[in-house]
């Protein structure tokens, strides 16, 4: 059984070919070796993915495996079907790759979210922006500065200031989602 889906994984990117068998899945340009591959049998872990930015949306599977990963990504516009065209083939990789690994590693489940490195950096993103909403005024008048250019400052400091904790809000690196059964994660995709 070989099941491939070949896509564009980016609006300005090079295509790219996932090829599935009975011992696991690779991965690599299209027309080339594969660069990634993993066993199902050594599988350790599902994570994944997605963050959109000025509606660009960044989607990612990784696959964890003892020798590093296989990680399937896709970014498209928001405003793209999903059903159809290289997302639609995206989604239709990302549940023929779920589905082998949910019948021959039924133990394992997916993880949701940009992964604990990720978490960290925009937490501390945002951390950054609050103490900066909150410093700069005080430093303002701890040095003395007159009370309206303080004054003058302050609605972009509290505005940066809840911008701080909005993205703090978001990624709280101690709070962890319970994983997902890997059909679920296969249902999220049309499958």
């Amino acid at each position: 059984m070989n099941e491939t889906f070949e896509y564009k994984k980016a609006p300005i990117g090079r295509r790219v070919c996932l090829t599935i068998d009975d011992q696991g899945a690779s991965l690599g340009r299209a027309g080339r070796d594969p660069s990634e591959r993993v066993e199902w049998a050594s599988a350790t872990a599902v994570r994944y993915g997605e963050i959109t930015t000025r509606g660009l949306t960044s989607r990612w599977l990784d696959v964890l495996h003892p020798g590093g990963r296989l990680r399937l990504g896709c970014n498209a516009h928001e405003s793209e079907d999903p059903n159809s065209g290289d997302l639609g083939v995206y989604h239709s990789a990302v549940v023929a790759l779920v589905r082998q690994l949910e019948t021959r590693r039924p133990e394992l489940r997916a993880h949701l979210g940009t992964g604990n490195a990720m978490t960290w950096v925009f937490f501390l993103m945002g951390l950054t922006a609050a103490v900066t909403g909150c410093g700069l005024p005080l430093v303002a008048w701890l040095t003395g500065r007159p009370t309206d250019k303080i004054m003058g400052a302050l609605v972009p400091c509290v505005m940066l200031l809840l911008f701080g904790v909005m993205i703090m809000r978001a990624f709280v690196p101690w709070r962890r989602a319970d994983p997902i059964p890997l059909g679920e994660l296969a249902e999220l995709h049309g499958g």
